[in-house]
């Protein structure tokens, strides 16, 4: 299975660890990352280097299309995961969203209401098992 992981950039700035332990968690149990964009925005950012906007959509957009499911770590606000929550739902792809925190973007809540996105809370002691079931048990639609 091709897993596309997205979040925002302050989630990378803040969140590493836990996005680390996440990229592992996939390839533990044996399934595709769809492309390591985390390691090549760590990189640009601190280097200070800029990518055009444009060329992020699209990137953005064609790991979702190439993706079986997408896992979208929301503990920070982004517009953009919010598009990608969009386009994934479009393309009738299932999506599993990750706080660690119970403050979530209200319109992130009412996605949760659809049967294609699943809305975890999540700690470092639980995001094994969410992670696991959620690949194990992913629903077929």
């Amino acid at each position: 299975m091709i897993i596309t992981l997205t979040t925002s950039t302050v989630s990378l700035r803040k969140n590493s660890r836990h996005l680390s332990l996440i990229t592992e968690l996939i390839s533990k149990a044996r399934h595709n990352i769809a492309q390591d964009w985390i390691s090549a925005v760590r990189h640009r950012l601190k280097n200070n280097l800029k990518k055009k906007p444009a060329s992020i959509e699209s990137e953005n957009l064609e790991l979702v299309s190439k993706a079986d499911v997408i896992i979208a770590e929301v503990t920070y606000y982004s517009f953009g995961i919010g598009y990608q929550v969009v386009m994934t739902i479009h393309l009738n792809k299932i999506i599993l969203l990750l706080t660690k925190n119970s403050k979530v973007d209200k319109m992130l809540q009412g996605f949760a209401d659809n049967n294609m996105v699943i809305l975890k809370n999540y700690s470092e002691k639980t995001l094994n098992a969410i992670i696991e079931d959620f690949i194990d048990k992913k629903p077929c639609f």
